[in-house]
């Protein structure tokens, strides 16, 4: 399935540039570094993506394919760990430039992440609030950008419903409902949550199987609370679940479908922090007769214009199986009595 969610895999578009007074897209070349990084304590690896933005004579189409358009050399990151101001540590980021980068608009020639691994925690062990600020040195350019100000990692987001060792029932067609409920948590200010359903196919003929298909995706309305301890209710409907799974599977013989036990639904949610919040309200299309939109970023520069956003994230997950009588619906229901799913007495699920 290709929907993106929200605060999933983000591709970020190197659109915003930030400074005081307007800019001069008349003026002489000057580059302008572009920086992104997404905090997530959830993460073992940590990224920060170090670009160029410019104007020049040559086409962008043409300059999009020259590596040095795209990225500096001699770059040196890191990021201050701080609690109640005062200095915990530096992580200091390694360039690395074996990640590979999907075919598309930009050259896949090189594509420099620079990377530290390592935990981090919102907390200490005594208690105190740690801060994270950005710092980037450009010295081969003679630049230096950083956040504008440290931020704090999210922290303390739970779904609280359904629980881990429930069975979700998707039966009643008329006025069926899927239930779910998150509490918001510190430092988030923008909220979403998805519900999968995975299924696998079984080739009938040589009983080979295929695991990875794409989940039957719902994604659920974006919430903006920055309050912590709310609990927020989410739900859809059993209805649009079954239209939508038969919308989105084709007919096909010569195969068992099966709902994946015991992994059978995901609810994932995913938040992010203010900073995100805005940058994707500023970055989003407009939809109203005034197209223009400001600029906004908060990675500053002593000596140049700077661009890019710097926050944190967050995402937790519950993994249930169906029930029964939801795997009998699948198999004989209205909108999906085509796509051979099998009853509930089949040795898969009777073996689980």
């Amino acid at each position: 399935m290709k929907k993106i969610a929200l605060l999933g895999i983000i591709t970020l578009m190197i659109s915003m540039i930030s400074c005081d007074d307007s800019i001069d897209v008349l003026a002489d070349y000057e580059e302008i570094p572009v920086v992104y990084c997404l905090l997530n304590q959830n993460d073992t690896f940590h990224y920060v993506k170090v670009n160029k933005a410019f104007l020049g004579e040559a086409s962008a189409a043409s300059m999009a394919q020259v590596a040095d358009s795209l990225f500096y050399d001699d770059v040196e990151v890191w990021i201050d760990v701080t609690a109640n101001g005062e200095f915990v540590r530096r992580m200091d980021f390694v360039a690395v430039d074996t990640i590979p980068k999907p075919d598309g608009y930009f050259t896949n020639e090189r594509n420099t992440v620079y990377v530290w691994e390592g935990e981090i925690t919102p907390t200490s062990s005594s208690g105190l609030t740690y801060d994270f600020e950005l710092h980037v040195d450009i010295a081969s350019k003679n630049l230096y950008c950083k956040s504008v100000e440290p931020i704090g990692l999210v922290d303390n987001v739970q779904i609280i419903e359904p629980t881990v060792n429930r069975q979700i029932s998707m039966t009643h067609y008329e006025n069926g409902k899927v239930n779910a409920e998150y509490r918001t948590g510190d430092n988030a200010s923008m909220y979403q949550m998805i519900f999968r359903f995975y299924y696998i196919e079984v080739d009938l003929e040589t009983n080979d199987t295929v695991w990875d298909l794409d989940p039957i995706q719902i994604t659920m309305t974006e919430d903006f609370y920055t309050t912590p301890n709310q609990d927020i209710k989410k739900e859809f409907t059993v209805q649009q679940f079954y239209q939508l799974v038969g919308d989105n599977i084709p007919v096909k013989e010569g195969v068992q479908r099966l709902v994946r036990y015991p992994e059978s639904v995901e609810f994932i949610l995913y938040s992010a922090d203010q900073n995100y919040k805005v940058y994707s309200e500023v970055s989003a299309p407009s939809s109203g007769i005034v197209q223009e939109k400001p600029f906004w970023t908060n990675i500053e520069s002593d000596n140049s214009y700077a661009a890019g956003l710097f926050a944190a994230r967050y995402e937790t997950h519950i993994i249930n199986r169906v029930t029964a009588a939801t795997l009998d619906s699948l198999a004989r229901g209205v909108f999906t009595k085509d796509l051979n799913f099998a009853t509930k007495d089949n040795w898969y699920y009777v073996s689980q």
